[in-house]
């Protein structure tokens, strides 16, 4: 690791070290000032420093900005590690409300705070909702708290990856609260509404038939029903296959 020093003053010198390169291929440099009266104190505190810089007690990129950590989580994790409908959804999340909000953000300057109003401020935010018997219109709906709870599991894992890349040393969603998901009450037919809908599908095509009836007595989800193929059909044992 190459290191030197940089007169600054009568009194005061630059400790710089190079250590790597960044993702971009530039030259990562660490730069520290000091007051010595000498040079041999100066080669003393150099040696210091370089110590730190192995040892990862001084850490990289200490001026880089949430923007700057999410183009390199992207690269590096994001779009490897997750799967294509899962990076998509993330990458939604992150252009629509984490970035406008932390993106200006140096990442070792986040503190617990900062994401505590970040949840209040998504607790009040609102998205477009169009309904069917509005006249096309659109009307505000409340984020709901399952998808405020969602944009907290991605952010806590961001800056954990952060830690584990040795850009900040702790993850400050870890001394945050959670928010709490309210689960919706759930509606279900009964049993004579059960009964109603089989004898109004009496008249209705096979293949609706088929959908409704998958649908009403194994509670496979809409995506699982469309998604079926005639291999998951298990004919001779009579088992449908549900794969993902």
């Amino acid at each position: 690791m190459a290191g030197y020093l940089e007169k600054r003053g009568k009194n005061s010198w630059r400790l710089i070290v190079s250590h790597g390169f960044d993702s971009y291929g530039n030259r990562i440099k660490y730069t520290k000032s000091i007051k010595s009266n000498s040079r041999r104190e100066a080669d003393k505190e150099l040696v210091n420093f370089v110590y730190e810089i192995e040892n990862g007690i001084v850490l990289q990129n200490s001026s880089m900005t949430f923007k700057e950590f999410t183009d390199l989580w992207s690269k590096n994790y994001g779009s490897k590690e997750l799967a294509p409908k899962t990076y998509e959804r993330y990458k939604g999340m992150l252009n629509t409300r984490i970035i406008p909000y932390f993106g200006h953000f140096k990442l070792s300057n986040i503190k617990p705070t900062h994401i505590m109003n970040f949840y209040d401020y998504l607790s009040k935010d609102h998205q477009l909702k169009r309904c069917k018997n509005n006249n096309g219109k659109t009307v505000m709906k409340s984020l709901s708290s399952k998808t405020i709870l969602e944009h907290h599991r991605l952010l806590h894992a961001m800056l954990q990856n952060a830690v584990y890349w040795q850009i900040i040393t702790y993850n400050p969603a870890d001394r945050v609260k959670p928010p709490k998901h309210q689960r919706p009450q759930i509606k279900y037919y009964d049993d004579i509404q059960c009964k109603q809908l089989l004898e109004a599908l009496e008249n209705e095509e096979i293949k609706f038939q088929t959908i409704v009836i998958l649908t009403l007595f194994t509670g496979m989800r809409r995506g699982e029903v469309l998604g079926l193929e005639w291999s998951d059909i298990d004919f001779d044992n009579g088992f449908v296959h549900i794969t993902n």
